[in-house]
């Protein structure tokens, strides 16, 4: 009848009932870019019962070796949810990268958050990428990105 009914026991389970929904739309429901103008999406009906076989489903994302932009972060937080995951480790603070801004403390990622080369491979490799690499977080994408999530 065109008409789609999605329950759950919580807020959360509706928000897991939708993600089973876009997964049987087909790839193009995960897509960023443009769909083609007019494009249809044809469901089969079905009647799915579904909930998760463990309540801690999760993924790391260790930004402290290889600092990525808040945009991207924001891109694997969709993509976590999309395949149900619902923990989200987010690994600031480590020797190797400090990635939060501490407005009191600015020398923490004024020094902590860059490196001026990378290994490749293993550590105990002599390959090096001379490139500078790093950055940190403001307080703001911190809470956009804990918001998101």
């Amino acid at each position: 009848t065109g008409a789609v009914r999605i329950t759950g026991g919580s807020a959360a389970g509706l928000f897991w009932g939708t993600q089973t929904f876009r997964q049987l739309l087909g790839p193009d429901a995960f897509r960023r870019a443009p769909l083609a103008p007019g494009r249809t999406w044809d469901v089969p009906a079905v009647v799915v019962e579904d909930e998760p076989r463990f309540g801690w489903r999760g993924m790391l994302l260790d930004v402290c070796r290889h600092f990525l932009p808040k945009d991207d972060v924001l891109r694997y937080l969709d993509l976590l949810a999309a395949h149900k995951l619902n923990v989200f480790h987010f690994h600031l603070n480590d020797d190797q990268g400090w990635r939060i801004e501490i407005k009191r403390h600015p020398r923490l990622t004024e020094t902590g958050a860059w490196r001026s080369r990378s290994k490749y491979g293993h550590r105990a490799s002599e390959l090096w990428d001379e490139t500078p690499h790093g950055g940190y977080y403001t307080q703001d994408d911190i809470r956009e990105i804990v918001a998101y999530a």
